[in-house]
């Protein structure tokens, strides 16, 4: 189509509208308006991969009062440290033990101690499915940690000292 074209149909597409009372020309308005609105908006949400700081609280019995009693003494020396803190707890001592742990009484009280229970690592096939069950999430069974590179150790430079010494002796026998 050429320019002449277009012009003459955008002219008639105006002047039927005009015919038809304006009524659906500012809702073509108001409707293109919404649609050029929509492609230039921020997403209502970005879904990201970030790699956070959390605290793990290793699991090693299977004896829930003996692991609170402790874990309260602990918790206690450190005066509100946990305040709304997310921790994993690592089951990778007791996967081997037919027992899992009541996750719903140790999230309560983990919670009345400031510690948000966020999920599991490790734990046996039951274990897992248990936490599921409570509300909490699956992270890898092991925990990656990070490597940390040394700088190589300078090597001493070789010492000198012996070979002067064999030099002398060997040049200068009358010195000894």
């Amino acid at each position: 189509m050429t320019n002449l074209k277009i012009r003459e149909g955008i002219v008639k597409l105006r002047d039927l509208l005009k015919t038809l009372g304006g009524g659906v020309l500012p809702s073509l308005a108001t409707d293109s308006k919404r649609l050029r609105n929509m492609a230039h908006a921020e997403p209502a949400f970005k879904l990201k991969i970030a790699n956070l700081s959390l605290f793990v609280l290793y699991v090693n019995t299977t004896d829930m009062a003996q692991l609170k009693n402790q874990l309260d003494t602990r918790v206690n020396k450190t005066h509100n440290f946990f305040s709304n803190t997310p921790v994993a707890l690592d089951l990778s001592a007791i996967a081997n033990s037919s027992i899992s742990p009541n996750f719903a009484d140790l999230m309560s009280f983990m919670l009345g101690h400031g510690m948000h229970a966020t999920g599991v690592i490790g734990g046996s096939t039951e274990q897992r499915e248990a936490a599921v069950q409570s509300g909490l999430g699956l992270f890898p069974d092991t925990i990656v940690k990070p490597t940390v590179k040394t700088a190589p150790v300078p090597t001493a430079a070789p010492s000198i000292t012996p070979n002067i010494e064999k030099t002398i002796s060997q040049n200068c026998p009358n010195l000894d």
